[in-house]
Protein backbone atom coordinates (compact mmCIF):
# COMPACT_ATOMS: atom_id res chain seq x y z
CA UNK A 1 0.00 0.00 0.00
CA UNK A 2 1.40 3.13 -0.83
CA UNK A 3 4.18 1.93 -2.93
CA UNK A 4 5.13 5.23 -3.89
CA UNK A 5 6.28 6.66 -1.01
CA UNK A 6 7.83 3.78 0.99
CA UNK A 7 11.17 4.03 1.34
CA UNK A 8 13.82 1.10 2.06
CA UNK A 9 13.91 2.04 5.71
CA UNK A 10 10.66 2.84 7.34
CA UNK A 11 10.91 6.62 9.20
CA UNK A 12 10.36 7.40 12.47
CA UNK A 13 7.89 10.00 13.82
CA UNK A 14 7.51 11.51 17.15
CA UNK A 15 4.05 13.59 18.10
CA UNK A 16 1.50 14.13 20.63
CA UNK A 17 -1.82 12.68 20.86
CA UNK A 18 -2.86 16.11 20.26
CA UNK A 19 -0.78 16.87 17.19
CA UNK A 20 -2.06 13.53 15.57
CA UNK A 21 -4.57 15.05 12.75
CA UNK A 22 -2.13 17.43 11.94
CA UNK A 23 0.83 13.89 11.21
CA UNK A 24 -1.97 12.81 9.37
CA UNK A 25 -2.61 15.69 6.97
CA UNK A 26 1.34 16.01 6.55
CA UNK A 27 1.12 12.46 5.55
CA UNK A 28 -2.44 12.75 2.92
CA UNK A 29 -0.97 15.79 1.67
CA UNK A 30 1.44 13.09 -0.34
CA UNK A 31 -1.58 11.44 -1.92
CA UNK A 32 -2.81 12.88 -5.14
CA UNK A 33 -6.99 12.96 -4.25
CA UNK A 34 -7.02 16.73 -4.82
CA UNK A 35 -9.36 16.31 -8.30
CA UNK A 36 -11.54 13.70 -6.29
CA UNK A 37 -12.51 16.19 -3.40
CA UNK A 38 -12.82 19.27 -5.89
CA UNK A 39 -15.56 17.21 -7.75
CA UNK A 40 -17.06 15.61 -4.94
CA UNK A 41 -17.57 19.02 -3.66
CA UNK A 42 -18.60 20.62 -6.51
CA UNK A 43 -21.40 18.39 -6.88
CA UNK A 44 -22.49 18.44 -3.87
CA UNK A 45 -22.63 22.19 -3.45
CA UNK A 46 -24.83 21.61 -6.94
CA UNK A 47 -27.09 18.98 -5.28
CA UNK A 48 -27.85 20.90 -2.26
CA UNK A 49 -28.99 24.00 -4.15
CA UNK A 50 -31.18 21.59 -6.41
CA UNK A 51 -32.80 20.14 -2.70
CA UNK A 52 -33.28 23.25 -1.30
CA UNK A 53 -35.10 24.22 -5.24
CA UNK A 54 -37.55 21.30 -4.82
CA UNK A 55 -37.70 21.31 -1.59
CA UNK A 56 -39.29 25.04 -1.55
CA UNK A 57 -41.88 23.78 -4.59
CA UNK A 58 -42.99 21.10 -2.51
CA UNK A 59 -43.56 23.33 0.43
CA UNK A 60 -45.24 26.01 -1.57
CA UNK A 61 -47.14 23.04 -3.64
CA UNK A 62 -51.29 23.06 -3.25
CA UNK A 63 -53.53 19.94 -3.97
CA UNK A 64 -55.20 20.16 -7.62
CA UNK A 65 -58.55 20.58 -8.04
CA UNK A 66 -58.56 17.37 -10.21
CA UNK A 67 -57.59 15.66 -6.85
CA UNK A 68 -61.00 14.98 -5.29
CA UNK A 69 -60.52 13.83 -1.98
CA UNK A 70 -62.49 14.18 1.28
CA UNK A 71 -61.09 16.62 3.67
CA UNK A 72 -59.79 14.52 6.17
CA UNK A 73 -57.34 13.13 4.11
CA UNK A 74 -56.43 16.18 2.67
CA UNK A 75 -55.78 17.48 6.15
CA UNK A 76 -53.56 14.31 7.05
CA UNK A 77 -51.21 14.48 3.71
CA UNK A 78 -51.00 17.86 3.93
CA UNK A 79 -49.64 17.79 7.29
CA UNK A 80 -47.24 14.61 6.66
CA UNK A 81 -46.07 17.18 3.40
CA UNK A 82 -44.75 19.81 6.25
CA UNK A 83 -43.46 16.99 8.11
CA UNK A 84 -41.42 15.66 5.30
CA UNK A 85 -40.54 19.53 3.63
CA UNK A 86 -39.35 20.42 7.45
CA UNK A 87 -36.98 17.24 7.97
CA UNK A 88 -35.47 17.81 4.74
CA UNK A 89 -35.00 21.62 5.30
CA UNK A 90 -33.27 20.97 8.72
CA UNK A 91 -31.21 18.27 6.99
CA UNK A 92 -30.05 21.12 4.35
CA UNK A 93 -29.69 23.72 6.76
CA UNK A 94 -27.38 21.09 8.44
CA UNK A 95 -25.56 20.30 5.27
CA UNK A 96 -22.70 22.70 5.51
CA UNK A 97 -20.05 21.89 3.36
CA UNK A 98 -16.39 21.93 4.54
CA UNK A 99 -13.77 24.36 3.12
CA UNK A 100 -11.44 22.88 4.17
CA UNK A 101 -10.66 19.58 1.35
CA UNK A 102 -8.03 17.26 2.58
CA UNK A 103 -8.28 13.89 2.49
CA UNK A 104 -8.96 13.66 5.97
CA UNK A 105 -11.30 16.26 7.00
CA UNK A 106 -13.05 15.11 3.58
CA UNK A 107 -13.20 11.24 4.72
CA UNK A 108 -14.36 12.77 8.20
CA UNK A 109 -16.98 14.39 6.68
CA UNK A 110 -18.25 12.02 3.71
CA UNK A 111 -18.79 9.41 6.52
CA UNK A 112 -20.76 12.19 8.60
CA UNK A 113 -23.01 12.74 5.66
CA UNK A 114 -23.88 9.31 5.13
CA UNK A 115 -24.81 8.96 8.78
CA UNK A 116 -27.20 11.97 8.21
CA UNK A 117 -28.90 10.62 4.97
CA UNK A 118 -29.83 7.23 7.23
CA UNK A 119 -31.12 9.55 9.76
CA UNK A 120 -33.14 11.43 7.33
CA UNK A 121 -34.48 8.57 5.68
CA UNK A 122 -35.96 7.20 8.94
CA UNK A 123 -37.31 10.16 9.85
CA UNK A 124 -38.90 10.81 6.96
CA UNK A 125 -40.34 7.47 5.55
CA UNK A 126 -43.51 7.63 6.54
CA UNK A 127 -44.22 10.78 5.95
CA UNK A 128 -42.79 10.72 2.09
CA UNK A 129 -45.10 7.45 1.51
CA UNK A 130 -47.98 9.62 2.66
CA UNK A 131 -47.11 12.65 0.85
CA UNK A 132 -46.89 11.22 -2.62
CA UNK A 133 -50.82 10.69 -2.51
CA UNK A 134 -51.47 13.93 -3.83
CA UNK A 135 -47.88 15.84 -4.38
CA UNK A 136 -46.43 12.63 -6.21
CA UNK A 137 -44.37 14.78 -9.10
CA UNK A 138 -43.11 17.36 -6.33
CA UNK A 139 -41.71 15.08 -3.37
CA UNK A 140 -40.55 12.74 -6.31
CA UNK A 141 -38.37 15.68 -7.23
CA UNK A 142 -37.21 16.05 -4.18
CA UNK A 143 -36.53 12.51 -3.45
CA UNK A 144 -34.47 12.53 -6.50
CA UNK A 145 -32.23 15.24 -5.40
CA UNK A 146 -31.42 13.19 -1.80
CA UNK A 147 -30.78 10.71 -4.15
CA UNK A 148 -28.26 12.28 -5.97
CA UNK A 149 -26.14 13.53 -2.71
CA UNK A 150 -26.67 10.23 -1.60
CA UNK A 151 -24.99 8.68 -4.93
CA UNK A 152 -22.24 11.72 -3.86
CA UNK A 153 -20.94 10.21 -0.70
CA UNK A 154 -21.35 6.40 -2.41
CA UNK A 155 -18.86 7.31 -5.35
CA UNK A 156 -16.04 8.88 -3.09
CA UNK A 157 -16.46 5.95 -1.01
CA UNK A 158 -15.63 4.00 -3.98
CA UNK A 159 -12.42 6.30 -4.82
CA UNK A 160 -11.38 6.07 -1.29
CA UNK A 161 -11.65 2.23 -1.53
CA UNK A 162 -10.46 2.33 -5.18
CA UNK A 163 -7.23 4.90 -3.78
CA UNK A 164 -7.02 2.26 -0.49
CA UNK A 165 -7.43 5.01 1.72
CA UNK A 166 -10.72 3.42 3.00
CA UNK A 167 -8.17 2.72 6.14
CA UNK A 168 -8.09 6.44 7.37
CA UNK A 169 -11.37 5.89 8.22
CA UNK A 170 -9.98 3.55 10.81
CA UNK A 171 -6.92 5.96 11.82
CA UNK A 172 -9.38 8.75 12.14
CA UNK A 173 -11.68 6.85 14.48
CA UNK A 174 -8.42 6.07 16.68
CA UNK A 175 -7.25 9.34 17.03
CA UNK A 176 -10.45 10.50 18.07
CA UNK A 177 -10.75 7.89 20.71
CA UNK A 178 -7.54 8.50 21.98
CA UNK A 179 -7.83 12.48 21.85
CA UNK A 180 -11.20 11.99 24.01
CA UNK A 181 -9.18 9.71 26.82
CA UNK A 182 -6.55 12.15 26.49
CA UNK A 183 -9.33 15.29 27.44
CA UNK A 184 -10.85 12.96 29.97
CA UNK A 185 -7.55 12.44 31.74
CA UNK A 186 -6.70 15.93 31.55
CA UNK A 187 -9.77 16.93 33.15
CA UNK A 188 -9.74 14.20 35.65
CA UNK A 189 -6.08 15.74 36.58
CA UNK A 190 -7.93 18.95 36.96
CA UNK A 191 -10.33 18.28 39.31
CA UNK A 192 -8.28 15.86 41.34
CA UNK A 193 -5.97 19.11 41.49
CA UNK A 194 -8.87 21.40 42.60
CA UNK A 195 -10.79 18.58 44.53
CA UNK A 196 -7.26 18.34 46.11
CA UNK A 197 -7.09 21.70 46.97
CA UNK A 198 -10.50 21.90 47.91
CA UNK A 199 -9.91 18.56 50.89
CA UNK A 200 -6.31 21.00 52.24
CA UNK A 201 -8.88 24.51 53.09
CA UNK A 202 -11.67 22.53 54.20
CA UNK A 203 -8.78 20.35 57.05
CA UNK A 204 -7.84 23.85 57.77
CA UNK A 205 -11.10 25.22 58.50
CA UNK A 206 -11.82 22.01 60.44
CA UNK A 207 -8.88 22.65 62.23
CA UNK A 208 -9.47 25.93 62.90
CA UNK A 209 -13.20 25.65 64.31
CA UNK A 210 -12.02 22.81 66.38
CA UNK A 211 -9.31 25.27 68.12
CA UNK A 212 -12.61 28.12 68.66
CA UNK A 213 -14.23 24.47 70.58
CA UNK A 214 -11.35 24.29 72.51
CA UNK A 215 -11.28 28.04 73.02
CA UNK A 216 -14.66 28.31 74.23
CA UNK A 217 -14.86 25.12 76.39
CA UNK A 218 -11.57 26.64 78.10
CA UNK A 219 -12.79 30.01 79.21
CA UNK A 220 -14.24 30.72 83.16
CA UNK A 221 -17.11 32.36 81.43
CA UNK A 222 -18.21 28.69 80.05
CA UNK A 223 -16.98 26.82 83.32
CA UNK A 224 -19.21 29.24 85.00
CA UNK A 225 -22.14 28.08 83.29
CA UNK A 226 -21.56 24.86 83.56
CA UNK A 227 -21.49 24.67 87.11
CA UNK A 228 -24.72 26.79 86.94
CA UNK A 229 -26.17 24.26 84.89
CA UNK A 230 -25.02 21.33 87.17
CA UNK A 231 -26.74 23.33 90.23
CA UNK A 232 -29.76 24.27 87.72
CA UNK A 233 -30.28 20.82 87.01
CA UNK A 234 -29.79 18.70 90.80
CA UNK A 235 -32.19 21.41 91.61
CA UNK A 236 -34.88 20.57 88.93
CA UNK A 237 -34.37 16.82 89.29
CA UNK A 238 -35.04 17.72 93.21
CA UNK A 239 -38.44 19.20 91.65
CA UNK A 240 -38.93 16.62 89.57
CA UNK A 241 -38.94 14.15 92.38
CA UNK A 242 -40.87 16.33 94.34
CA UNK A 243 -43.35 15.79 91.70
CA UNK A 244 -43.33 12.60 91.44
CA UNK A 245 -43.68 11.81 95.29
CA UNK A 246 -47.36 14.09 95.01
CA UNK A 247 -48.37 11.88 92.01
CA UNK A 248 -48.07 9.11 93.78
CA UNK A 249 -49.79 10.48 97.06
CA UNK A 250 -52.94 11.20 94.71
CA UNK A 251 -52.34 8.26 92.85
CA UNK A 252 -53.00 5.90 95.92
CA UNK A 253 -56.29 8.20 96.85
CA UNK A 254 -57.76 7.09 93.02
CA UNK A 255 -59.86 4.97 93.82
CA UNK A 256 -61.48 6.59 97.48
CA UNK A 257 -61.55 10.41 95.37
CA UNK A 258 -63.52 9.05 92.53
CA UNK A 259 -66.26 7.66 94.74
CA UNK A 260 -65.78 10.67 97.45
CA UNK A 261 -66.76 12.86 93.46
CA UNK A 262 -69.98 11.66 93.41
CA UNK A 263 -71.21 12.63 96.80
CA UNK A 264 -69.16 16.09 97.36
CA UNK A 265 -70.09 19.71 96.25
CA UNK A 266 -66.19 20.09 95.36
CA UNK A 267 -66.89 17.49 92.54
CA UNK A 268 -64.97 19.76 89.60
CA UNK A 269 -61.87 20.39 91.81
CA UNK A 270 -61.56 16.42 92.61
CA UNK A 271 -61.45 15.77 89.44
CA UNK A 272 -59.01 18.05 88.67
CA UNK A 273 -56.92 16.21 90.79
CA UNK A 274 -57.35 13.08 89.31
CA UNK A 275 -56.63 14.09 85.97
CA UNK A 276 -53.81 16.54 86.54
CA UNK A 277 -52.68 16.11 90.19
CA UNK A 278 -49.53 18.06 89.67
CA UNK A 279 -50.67 20.61 87.71
CA UNK A 280 -53.92 21.47 89.92
CA UNK A 281 -52.09 21.72 93.03
CA UNK A 282 -49.38 24.13 91.26
CA UNK A 283 -52.85 26.29 90.84
CA UNK A 284 -54.63 25.50 94.10
CA UNK A 285 -53.37 28.55 95.84
CA UNK A 286 -55.47 28.08 98.69
CA UNK A 287 -54.90 24.69 99.12
CA UNK A 288 -58.68 23.99 98.90
CA UNK A 289 -57.85 20.20 98.30
CA UNK A 290 -56.32 19.83 102.04
CA UNK A 291 -60.10 20.63 102.93
CA UNK A 292 -61.65 18.50 100.92
CA UNK A 293 -59.56 15.80 101.43
CA UNK A 294 -60.46 15.95 105.73
CA UNK A 295 -63.90 16.07 104.45
CA UNK A 296 -62.75 12.68 102.68
CA UNK A 297 -61.63 11.11 105.93
CA UNK A 298 -65.12 11.77 107.73
CA UNK A 299 -67.13 10.26 104.96
CA UNK A 300 -64.60 6.82 105.11
CA UNK A 301 -65.01 6.98 109.02
CA UNK A 302 -68.77 7.56 108.62
CA UNK A 303 -69.23 4.57 105.91
CA UNK A 304 -70.17 6.80 103.23
CA UNK A 305 -67.30 6.06 100.79
CA UNK A 306 -67.62 2.30 100.47
CA UNK A 307 -64.66 0.98 100.37
CA UNK A 308 -62.81 -2.55 101.29
CA UNK A 309 -60.90 -3.21 104.96
CA UNK A 310 -57.73 -2.97 102.80
CA UNK A 311 -58.56 -0.35 101.00
CA UNK A 312 -60.10 1.98 103.46
CA UNK A 313 -56.50 1.71 105.68
CA UNK A 314 -54.33 2.55 103.01
CA UNK A 315 -56.29 5.36 102.36
CA UNK A 316 -56.92 6.65 105.66
CA UNK A 317 -52.74 6.06 106.27
CA UNK A 318 -52.75 8.49 103.12
CA UNK A 319 -54.97 10.93 104.31
CA UNK A 320 -53.04 10.89 107.84
CA UNK A 321 -49.87 12.85 105.94
CA UNK A 322 -52.55 15.54 105.33
CA UNK A 323 -53.66 16.08 108.85
CA UNK A 324 -49.34 16.39 109.42
CA UNK A 325 -49.28 19.06 106.74
CA UNK A 326 -47.64 16.67 103.66
CA UNK A 327 -49.29 18.73 101.23
CA UNK A 328 -48.41 21.92 102.59
CA UNK A 329 -44.51 21.32 103.08
CA UNK A 330 -44.51 19.64 99.51
CA UNK A 331 -46.09 23.17 98.15
CA UNK A 332 -43.24 25.08 99.45
CA UNK A 333 -40.42 22.80 99.01
CA UNK A 334 -41.61 22.98 95.14
CA UNK A 335 -42.23 26.78 95.19
CA UNK A 336 -38.48 27.64 97.14
CA UNK A 337 -37.10 25.06 94.37
CA UNK A 338 -38.57 27.09 91.45
CA UNK A 339 -37.29 30.27 92.75
CA UNK A 340 -33.48 28.54 93.10
CA UNK A 341 -34.40 27.65 89.76
CA UNK A 342 -35.50 30.93 88.51
CA UNK A 343 -32.39 32.61 90.11
CA UNK A 344 -30.33 30.56 88.34
CA UNK A 345 -29.79 32.43 84.46
CA UNK A 346 -27.46 30.48 82.50
CA UNK A 347 -26.03 32.63 79.37
CA UNK A 348 -26.77 30.55 76.37
CA UNK A 349 -24.39 32.55 73.98
CA UNK A 350 -21.42 30.27 74.54
CA UNK A 351 -23.29 26.66 73.75
CA UNK A 352 -24.78 28.19 70.54
CA UNK A 353 -21.46 29.36 69.36
CA UNK A 354 -20.22 25.84 69.94
CA UNK A 355 -23.11 24.25 68.47
CA UNK A 356 -22.76 26.77 65.32
CA UNK A 357 -19.10 25.34 65.08
CA UNK A 358 -20.13 21.69 65.79
CA UNK A 359 -22.69 21.74 62.79
CA UNK A 360 -19.60 23.24 60.14
CA UNK A 361 -17.44 20.44 61.58
CA UNK A 362 -19.99 17.89 60.55
CA UNK A 363 -20.76 19.78 56.78
CA UNK A 364 -16.64 19.59 56.30
CA UNK A 365 -16.59 16.16 57.21
CA UNK A 366 -19.98 15.69 55.04
CA UNK A 367 -17.60 17.60 52.29
CA UNK A 368 -14.74 15.86 52.64
CA UNK A 369 -16.78 12.29 52.45
CA UNK A 370 -18.31 13.39 49.07
CA UNK A 371 -14.94 14.59 48.11
CA UNK A 372 -13.17 11.24 48.79
CA UNK A 373 -16.21 9.14 46.95
CA UNK A 374 -15.03 11.16 43.86
CA UNK A 375 -11.54 10.19 43.94
CA UNK A 376 -12.53 6.42 44.08
CA UNK A 377 -14.75 6.68 41.53
CA UNK A 378 -12.40 8.29 39.38
CA UNK A 379 -10.57 6.37 36.98
CA UNK A 380 -8.47 6.54 33.73
CA UNK A 381 -10.55 5.95 30.88
CA UNK A 382 -9.47 2.63 29.45
CA UNK A 383 -6.19 2.91 26.61
CA UNK A 384 -7.64 -0.43 24.41
CA UNK A 385 -5.49 -1.02 22.01
CA UNK A 386 -6.47 2.72 20.23
CA UNK A 387 -3.02 3.42 19.91
CA UNK A 388 -0.99 -0.16 19.13
CA UNK A 389 -3.53 -0.32 16.19
CA UNK A 390 -2.82 3.37 14.91
CA UNK A 391 0.87 2.40 15.55
CA UNK A 392 0.66 -0.53 13.49
CA UNK A 393 -1.62 1.51 10.69
CA UNK A 394 1.43 4.04 10.74
CA UNK A 395 3.58 1.44 9.37
CA UNK A 396 0.98 0.03 7.24
CA UNK A 397 -0.27 3.10 5.53
CA UNK A 398 3.03 5.33 5.86
CA UNK A 399 6.11 2.93 6.27
CA UNK A 400 5.96 5.24 9.52
CA UNK A 401 7.47 3.83 13.01
CA UNK A 402 4.97 6.40 14.99
CA UNK A 403 5.98 7.12 18.55
CA UNK A 404 3.10 8.89 20.40
CA UNK A 405 4.57 11.10 23.66
CA UNK A 406 2.69 11.34 26.87
CA UNK A 407 1.89 15.46 27.54
CA UNK A 408 0.05 14.34 30.82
Amino acid sequence: MFKLFKKPEPKERTTTVNELHNWLDEELSQVDFSKEITSYFENLHEQKRILKEKNEELRIAQVSEKDKVEDRVRSIVIGQKNSFVTEVGRFTENLQISEEQKIRPTINFNTQLNKALDELAQKTNKSYQATTHLFYHQVQEVYKAIGEINLQVKKLKRKIEKKKLDKIENAILLISKLQEREKTIQYQKEELEQKTSTIQELKKEKETRQATIQKIKASPEYAKNNQQQKEKTTLQNQLNENNEEIHKFFSKLGRALRKYKKISMEHVLIGNYLESPIESLRNDLGLKIVTVLQALTNSINKKEVELNEKQEKNTLEQLKKVEEGYLNIKVEENKQLQEQINTIQIDNTLELQISGEEDKITNIENELTKIEEFKQKLKPPENGEEKAKLIALAEELFNTKLKIRKTI
